[in-house]
């Protein structure tokens, strides 16, 4: 056999490898944007996702195979859908993996408040949700003693400004990170506003409350996931980066 007559095996994993990562991408652009634009639903989208998680793995180790038998036996034989798919499945599996990581770390709850006693209620959000998996009302006890257990840095905030002030940087920082804000009561001291996120175009939604009194103006922030059980965390994430860029604006 010539080096310009690689063997058959070797020709079958390269081309396996190369067809397994574009049949991953092709998965996962069916679950992202086709579950954003509203042509799937949010379990089809998990279900897919699941399925190009399986589809990167089985690509991966093949890519590996290939390149490595192509070096080994064939050493001048480079396999370009090899290499190309041993790229693309390590990445969707690195991406999956953080994603693993952040669930397994912290608790199953998607509903994050600042004040859990009184949480901030969704207004002008509410009937937009009316057909979201999850509802629009608090989850309680147990949610709040989940949160505090996970997230004890997040609670109200004390500021040397107007509740209207507080409001616009509220309003500036939702505009600066693309949310679409819903509704702004600089007056009352009431933002709402929604995140969508990039490829899968989920949705969170988010309240801003500012009571101003004698001593400061008092500013919680609650934010909540429409689908899904758990939100990897990124609910507090918002909080805080929200409660930071206010309170900047505010020294």
């Amino acid at each position: 056999m010539t080096q310009t007559d690689p063997r058959p095996w070797w020709r079958r994993f390269n081309l396996t490898a190369g067809w397994l990562a574009a049949i991953t991408a092709v998965t996962l652009v069916i679950a992202g944007p086709g579950h954003r634009v509203g042509w799937l639903g949010f379990q089809t989208a998990v279900q897919l996702s699941l399925v190009a998680a399986a589809l990167s793995t089985l690509g991966f180790v093949v890519a590996a195979l290939a390149l490595l038998g192509g070096r080994v036996w064939t050493p001048h034989r480079f396999g370009i859908s090899s290499l190309a798919a041993l790229l693309l499945c390590g990445a969707v599996l690195v991406q999956l993996g953080i994603w693993a990581l952040r669930a397994t770390s912290v608790p199953p709850i998607h509903d994050i408040s600042t004040d859990t006693e009184e949480p901030p209620p969704f207004v002008a959000i509410a009937p937009l949700r009316a057909t979201a998996p999850n509802p629009v009302e608090y989850g309680g006890a147990d949610v709040a003693t989940a949160q505090r257990r996970a997230y004890p840095d997040i609670a109200t905030v004390r500021v040397a400004t107007s509740a209207a002030v507080a409001i616009d940087s509220a309003a500036r920082y939702a505009e600066q990170q693309g949310w679409t804000v819903v509704a702004k009561d600089a007056a009352l001291g009431r933002l709402e506003a929604t995140a969508t996120t990039f490829w899968y175009g989920y949705q969170d939604d988010i309240v801003v409350r500012a009571r101003e009194t004698n001593n400061g103006t008092f500013i919680d922030v609650r934010s909540k996931s429409r689908v899904g059980r758990s939100d990897l965390g990124t609910n507090a994430e918002r909080i805080r980066a929200l409660l930071a860029a206010i309170a900047a604006d505010a020294t």
